[in-house]
């Protein structure tokens, strides 16, 4: 359904998003595939390519640009009228905005902001977990162009399977997540999104140090599944050592719980 930019030869790039009502958009796995089947062939008909696509529980995010064959044909009123013509298929989609993108940075920047949502909503554990995002924007940096990205994912085409190595990661990050959870009686919202809460922010510091001593996960695999920067965990697992070093009745301790969550995480896992 999406497609590349071609070199990216014209700026007429624009980025919708629709929010639903207070009512969720879609109850069913069924009701995103409907709409994914609207999208492609409602925007074909408008003579639109869709670049990019995230369907949220309660909103759209689309990139879309003209099919190479009409370049200035379509414009901003083209995409209104699909909103429209979207919003008429699914009414729990209400309002709409449509933002001009310009500049190929900007879009690649916007993309890898959608791919990241999901895990910041706490829908995916990484962003390659969530079926409902696809993209076909890949740069080429030989030639400085763009084409189909090899691993974009849709529902018409089904999924890539993932290597058996970052799918043994996924898998125990999970255990790792469950039995922290247990541990410190924290839910996993709050591990990644633990706010001023003491008990939540300790609960994230000791996943990311057993992620990263105990399975020896690289810094940036950790930090993707828990939707933070690489430079986030570098600063954790820092905090984490000064404070061990300052109390070494709490590391003690803390050797002790780093073992049995090691442990948890060993079921029917391989790596």
């Amino acid at each position: 359904m999406t497609g590349g930019l071609n070199g990216f030869k014209h700026e007429q790039i624009y980025h919708v998003i629709i929010e639903g009502s207070k009512e969720a958009v879609f109850k069913q796995q069924s009701d995103y595939e409907t709409l994914l089947k609207f999208l492609d062939s409602s925007a074909d008909r408008e003579g639109l390519l869709v670049l990019a696509y995230l369907l949220m529980p309660d909103h759209v995010h689309l990139v879309v640009r003209p099919h190479d064959n009409c370049l200035f044909s379509p414009n901003v009123r083209s995409v209104e009228q699909w909103c429209i013509a979207l919003k008429r298929f699914a009414p729990a989609l209400e309002n709409h905005r449509i933002q001009r993108i310009q500049g190929y940075n900007r879009l690649t920047s916007l993309i890898r902001y959608l791919r990241l949502e999901p895990v910041k909503a706490g829908l995916a554990p990484v962003p390659e977990a969530y079926r409902w995002f696809g993209e076909g924007v890949e740069k080429n940096m030989a030639g400085g162009k763009t084409h189909r990205s090899k691993t974009m994912r849709t529902v018409a085409e089904g999924e890539y399977p993932a290597s058996r190595k970052t799918r043994g990661r996924e898998v125990r990050m999970n255990l790792l997540l469950k039995a922290v959870c247990d541990r410190m009686q924290v839910s996993p919202q709050q591990i990644r999104n633990p706010g001023p809460h003491e008990r939540s922010r300790e609960a994230r510091g000791l996943f990311i140090y057993v992620a990263r001593y105990s399975l020896s996960y690289p810094i940036a695999v950790i930090g993707r599944f828990l939707g933070v920067s690489s430079a986030f965990i570098v600063r954790s697992l820092a905090h984490t050592e000064y404070n061990l070093e300052q109390d070494p009745e709490k590391a003690a301790a803390w050797q002790r719980l780093v073992s049995e969550l090691y442990l948890a995480t060993m079921p029917n896992c391989e790596d």
